[in-house]
């Protein structure tokens, strides 16, 4: 009795961590727009846009083209997909995938993925999103430091 009392708990548990997760997110998504520090890279209209605050000179002029191409080169692959039975699937570059699970937690405004490391054990990470028209709002950071916003939009 004591076993079958500890079953039904932990199933009451499980069915309510999974009823938390948003399945808005079931389908594949590509960037439009890359904010990567002062720059804003539109990939729909192949522009760049720079901040207000910075002052643009020759030497931020060469930098800006680096950053151009080197964004067009991260970015022309990269893609997500989230399937309906909890699983994803990213795409850096042609040859770099990663693949796991996800729950989307819209109140809380973040993706829980949990992948594998090399050691083939599972390892988690939070990113912050938001879903707003139809178009997903994530944040590529490591250890808090925001490397890149990115704006994704659904593939039809």
């Amino acid at each position: 009795m004591k076993y079958l009392f500890l079953f039904i708990v932990c199933i009451s548990f499980s069915v309510h961590i999974k009823a938390q997760c948003d399945t808005s997110l079931i389908g594949q998504w590509k960037p439009i727009t890359i904010i990567w520090e002062e720059l804003r890279f539109d990939l729909k209209n192949d522009s760049v846009s720079i901040s207000r605050e910075k002052e643009v000179d020759d030497t931020n002029s060469s930098q800006e083209d680096i950053k151009r191409e080197l964004v067009q080169l991260m970015f022309q692959s990269f893609q997500y997909i989230f399937r309906k039975d909890g699983s994803f699937e990213v795409t850096f570059i042609e040859t770099l995938k990663d693949e796991g699970s996800y729950c989307f937690n819209r109140e809380k405004g973040l993706i829980i993925t949990t992948t594998k490391n090399s050691l083939d054990q599972p390892v988690s990470d939070e990113i912050k999103a938001k879903l707003i028209d139809d178009l997903l709002y994530i944040k590529i950071s490591i250890d808090d430091e925001t490397l890149f916003d990115l704006i994704l939009k659904r593939k039809k």
